[in-house]
């Protein structure tokens, strides 16, 4: 990706497999390590279907949240802290925006719980 340096919550573009490792799609995710871990980056999976009944490890974003707007996200989005990836830096497309750090907080809280912390 090329540009300014990305880092912890920074909302990118990337390819993100899917669990079974079939395939891969365009999508946005959070990143989440403090820093690079040489060209590796650790997210969040970030994804405009809302389920009906969120999970524990689920928060959700919405347009009339205080800091929706400096994400660069253009719907509704549940960030899934139990999808979590560590990917190359060439797999990341570009920058979207940024979360805040109320947000930055409630992801962390689930992160925490999605991995037993």
């Amino acid at each position: 990706m090329n540009g300014p340096r990305i880092g912890r919550g920074d909302i990118v573009l990337s390819h993100f497999p899917f669990t079974d490792l079939s395939d891969v799609r365009i999508r946005p995710g959070l990143i989440v390590t403090a820093h690079a871990v040489g060209p590796d980056y650790v997210l969040v999976f970030i994804s405009s279907v809302i389920p009906p009944r969120p999970r524990r490890f689920d928060f959700i974003l919405r347009p009339g949240h205080p800091e929706f707007s400096m994400t660069g996200l253009r719907l509704p989005s549940v960030f899934r802290a139990d999808k979590v990836v560590t990917l190359h830096e060439i797999l990341l497309a570009r920058r979207l925006g940024r979360v805040g750090p109320r947000t930055q907080a409630e992801v962390d809280t689930r992160l925490c719980r999605a991995l037993g912390l």
